[in-house]
């Protein structure tokens, strides 16, 4: 289908080494590689049959707060998220980022797809109860106010930055930085 984009998440956060890879290939394309197709690529799937730069919505966007490896990734889970929101926000051909699941669900956190930024009630398989908040809501919350700076500032030795300049092409907040 020539006119469908997908936009998949698969922008890796190396907790260990502290860094983040990208991938492009094929139809998909990872959320942090999406700056680089927009803006170097001529005849690519982004492009319209005008050569104009579609516009983009990421949606079902989600990221894990534990591991099958590494066990509790909450951590990560909030610094991905923030790193999302700061490309979709810095990025004028995005839309929108939507995100997946504001509380986890049973069977998706027995498969290690604990994407929401509240934990559930394990012991209720039927019913999603969000029992406790975690570092990703407190990011959620915060990302767009004065105080996204400051509630982002864990990330960036996560993901191995100094800046989010560094790895965000016309990063709205770079003057606050």
């Amino acid at each position: 289908v020539e006119d469908v984009i997908i936009l998949s998440t698969n922008a890796t956060i190396n907790g260990q080494s502290g860094w983040v890879t990208t991938t492009q290939g094929g139809p998909y394309r990872p959320a942090g590689a999406v700056d680089s197709s927009l803006q170097g690529q001529r005849g690519d799937v982004l492009l319209d049959k005008n050569g104009q730069v579609r516009h983009i919505i990421l949606s079902e966007q989600g990221f894990t707060s534990r591991s099958a490896t590494r066990g509790d990734v909450e951590q990560i889970q909030a610094a991905a998220l923030a790193y999302a929101y700061y490309i979709a926000d810095s990025n004028p051909y995005i839309d929108a980022i939507l995100m997946h699941r504001q509380v986890d669900n049973v069977s998706e956190t027995n498969a290690y797809v604990a994407v929401g930024l509240w934990e559930c009630d394990m012991s209720s398989p039927d019913v999603i109860r969000p029992t406790m908040r975690k570092k990703a809501w407190e990011v959620y919350k915060n990302i767009d106010k004065v105080s996204s700076l400051e509630t982002t500032e864990f990330a960036k030795e996560i993901i191995g930055i100094e800046k989010w300049s560094d790895v965000i092409p016309n990063f709205k907040w770079a003057r606050y930085e």
